[in-house]
């Protein structure tokens, strides 16, 4: 199931201690870098869009496919996104990306999800690990086998011990 996150940019700038010193477009820019850098959406199917309030400045974000970028220059970024989530034709795909109680309220109630910044960041940070391809040098397993390895361990190690203690 491929994922729309729709991330509030303010807060994301603001709530990201590497972006929250910088001026408005130095912000915009790394947080775009960001994304596309650290890998934030999880998995290549999931799409991502970014939503900043107001116009684009000189420094020229970039407005590609993913993430793609919103300005919003006749309306707020809050509006913009909770109508975003209102035209999505399948709203539990939708996964807003905000610190705003307001927006959390009207996204959950609309039936959209809804991230915290930090949750966010760590969720996708960890899902990118487990998406990166293993080193050609190393054997890998994925994290549903080693679940599985570990589940058959615990049984057999319990199953020991059990038969350990009786006489």
């Amino acid at each position: 199931m491929a994922l729309h996150f729709v991330l509030d940019g303010y807060n994301l700038i603001k709530q990201t201690p590497a972006l929250a010193e910088r001026c408005l477009e130095e912000g915009r820019t790394a947080l775009l870098a960001l994304i596309e850098k650290e890998g934030l959406r999880g998995s290549p199917r999931n799409a991502v869009t970014v939503v900043f309030d107001g116009q684009q400045g000189l420094g020229g974000c970039p407005s590609g496919e993913n993430p793609h970028v919103i300005f919003t220059s006749w309306e707020s970024a809050d509006d913009k996104i909770k109508r975003l989530v209102d035209e999505a034709p399948n709203r539990k795909n939708i996964v807003v990306v905000t610190e705003d109680r307001e927006i959390k309220y009207y996204v959950r109630a609309a039936g959209a999800q809804v991230l915290g910044v930090r949750e966010f960041l760590n969720r996708m940070k960890t899902q990118g690990k487990h998406n990166a391809p293993p080193p050609a040098d190393k054997k890998y397993i994925p994290s549903t086998v080693e679940d599985n390895i570990t589940s058959e361990m615990e049984k057999i190690w319990l199953d020991q011990k059990k038969k350990d203690r009786t006489p």
